[in-house]
């Protein structure tokens, strides 16, 4: 495990935490917000490119506006999303280094925000963002989020088309689009998960929800399910896992149940939930990582309501049956919120919003950005977690 505290990179700052992470040329985007003191006005954006864990470009922006967003482009060309809180339109803007290029508005309601943008299933931008409407109670109003989509082309134009992500879909033969051509994928929304062929024709569709339990299920990962049929290495449908939610505080340490499944190419449900559900604090599916020698790892969070959270690996087999090889928990020491990789887990008060989590399957290696928290204090940080046969 490696950790690059972000806010060694910028010792005059009072506090470094990330708002967004992209995939971009052989490294990553991070689009940070840097805190010059503990006050609300005083702080500005900066958007770093990380490649080998050495920032190789910085692109700071006007304080004017308060960026939330970021997706990296060819030639050097980015896209960042905006959030003002107040009653006007967000804005996605074209960059090429620091040069404005080409800016667009959204106005869906008041505080308009744009909170993401993915990579569609046909090579376009879907735009995730957020907006409020506000309701009189009596002596107060209150103010209800709801969520929009949009559509885009890298030159901010209108497209349609389907709107699934390349972080929901799994291609058939375990591989990406580019690497395989276009071919039958699979594809997660919410609870649900179906295959495709190549020109979006639903083929099957399952649903993993517990009935009446639907809202509060969701997906997290896909990945590929490797089999060795006649001596020869070929994938049989995917792996899901994610979160679901229960009734009554029935578990009392967290607030999710851990969800894990195997659907064959044919569509059939395998739901291997249960064995998760037994490991202490675990609530979460986070990623999950297929190697082609048929060992499959997975990185899940871990909760104590109002003690703190972290996070877990494990390496599990699934044939001739479904075991747990190895267990091993990250947790967050009370010293500097650095963590540590242990046998048992442990929780001091502090927490971890997960930002992003990428993965390298070739190196075998988990990347994990997140923003950590003990009191007011919130820092920035990227954890790498690379597997070798000691895991």
């Amino acid at each position: 495990m490696k950790e690059i505290e972000l806010k060694s990179w910028f010792p005059e700052a009072y506090r470094v935490s990330i708002e967004s992470v992209c995939r971009w040329g052989d490294g990553y985007g991070v689009l940070l917000t840097i805190w010059e003191t503990d006050e609300y006005r005083a702080r500005w954006n900066m958007l770093i490119q990380i490649t080998d864990g050495e920032i190789i470009k910085k692109y700071q922006f006007d304080k004017a506006i308060k960026w939330r967003s970021v997706y990296g482009l060819g030639k050097g060309k980015y896209l960042l999303g905006s959030y003002h809180g107040e009653s006007k339109p967000a804005v996605v803007s074209l960059f090429q280094g620091e040069e404005l290029l080409k800016t667009r508005y959204f106005d869906k309601g008041y505080a308009t925000e744009i909170r993401s943008f993915q990579p569609t299933v046909d090579d376009n931008i879907l735009v995730e963002g957020a907006y409020c409407t506000i309701e009189p109670a009596g002596g107060h109003d209150e103010y209800y989020v709801h969520g929009w989509t949009h559509k885009i082309t890298e030159d901010l134009v209108d497209a349609e088309g389907s709107t699934f992500t390349q972080h929901q879909l799994c291609y058939e033969g375990g591989q990406h689009k580019d690497d395989n051509g276009a071919g039958d994928y699979y594809a997660f929304d919410r609870y649900m998960i179906g295959k495709y062929n190549a020109a979006g024709k639903l083929l099957w569709q399952q649903d993993t929800a517990i009935t009446g339990q639907e809202r509060s299920s969701k997906l997290l990962s896909l990945a590929p399910y490797y089999l060795m049929k006649g001596g020869t290495l070929s994938t049989d449908g995917v792996l899901a896992g994610g979160k679901r939610g229960y009734a009554h505080h029935e578990r009392g340490t967290g607030m999710y149940y851990p969800t894990f499944f195997r659907l064959s190419a044919g569509g059939t449900l395998l739901n291997l939930s249960k064995h998760l559900e037994a490991i202490p604090h675990l609530q979460s599916v986070l990623s999950i990582m297929s190697i082609k020698d048929g060992d499959y790892y997975v990185l899940g969070e871990t909760l104590i309501v109002g003690e703190g959270n972290g996070l877990c690996l494990l390496q599990v087999e699934l044939r001739p049956q479904f075991s747990i090889r190895s267990l091993r928990y990250i947790n967050i020491n009370e010293s500097g919120l650095l963590p540590t990789i242990e046998e048992t887990p442990s929780f001091c008060g502090a927490f971890i919003s997960v930002m992003a989590v990428h993965q390298n399957t070739k190196e075998g290696k988990f990347m994990v950005f997140v923003n950590t928290r003990e009191g007011s204090h919130g820092y920035g940080k990227v954890w790498s977690f690379l597997i070798d046969d000691k895991v």
